[in-house]
């Protein structure tokens, strides 16, 4: 079921914001078109980060039901499963990616600056490339989300409700600079730069 389509309420706020500078100089109508086109990715981020804690509450207040939410496109679509859903057979998270291969895909990603700066530096410390990084970091994250979707009655893949536990914590953070990685984990592989 969708719960919104985020593109709307996007372009709702970064018109709200041109409406509002119409009343200063052409300068100002000029920043604030700027800023308007700069929002776009955190106010995405944040309107999911909000349905997903509302999932979340959801969820915890309803005993017989699993709450999810998951991002499809520039849509926001609930999933409500019955507890009583019969379990899953348990998947071997770490078998799920040690027989990847294939052609390699190549992704455009942008990142604030800073987070870049981190990145890089992250990469560097581990000894990697950032492509290496950030595809580890990728794996990591999708172990963490097999784990959680398995373990969990009524889980389901591609669940991005989070323990209270994990909404304080950064994802992939225990003590190691590794993405998707925490310090109990022993296994570290390079994937060869990719």
């Amino acid at each position: 079921m969708e719960i919104m389509n985020i593109d709307d309420h996007v372009a709702r706020l970064r018109n709200d914001l041109v409406s509002a500078a119409a009343l200063g100089d052409e300068r100002t109508q000029q920043i604030a078109a700027a800023l308007a086109e700069a929002i776009v990715p955190a106010a995405r981020m944040t309107i999911l980060s909000v349905a997903t804690e509302l999932a979340s509450e959801i969820d915890d207040r309803l005993p017989d039901r699993s709450v999810g939410v998951r991002l499809d496109g520039d849509r926001i679509v609930a999933e409500v499963r019955s507890s009583d859903a019969p379990p899953t057979d348990p998947v071997d998270v770490s078998a799920a990616f040690d027989n990847m291969s294939g052609e390699i895909s190549r992704v455009s990603l942008r990142l604030m600056e800073q987070l870049k700066s981190r990145a890089e530096e992250a990469a560097s410390q581990n000894g990697v490339s950032l492509n290496s990084w950030l595809s580890q970091a990728v794996q990591g994250a999708l172990r963490d989300q097999m784990r959680r979707s398995t373990q969990r009655p009524g889980g389901f893949p591609g669940d991005v409700r989070r323990t209270e536990s994990e909404r304080t914590e950064s994802p992939g953070d225990g003590g190691t600079s590794e993405p998707g990685r925490t310090a109990d984990d022993t296994d570290r592989r390079d994937d060869g730069g990719a």
